[in-house]
């Protein structure tokens, strides 16, 4: 699923290091379970232990 200009919620190995130029990989059942809950348009928002103290202000 897209949610950004070319970045991508999809399934991938998850290797425990950074290996992606931005996309966001998750194991198969999550994302099959993502993908039937959410509908076209629905909001996402990805953040992290950084983005959730810029987010504070």
């Amino acid at each position: 699923m897209n949610f950004y200009q070319g970045f991508y919620l999809h399934v991938g190995d998850l290797p425990g290091y950074p290996v992606s130029m931005g996309c966001v990989r998750m194991l198969y059942e999550e994302a099959k379970e993502l993908y039937q809950w959410v509908e076209i348009g629905t909001r996402a928002i990805i953040e992290n232990k950084y983005t959730r103290e810029y987010l504070k202000g």
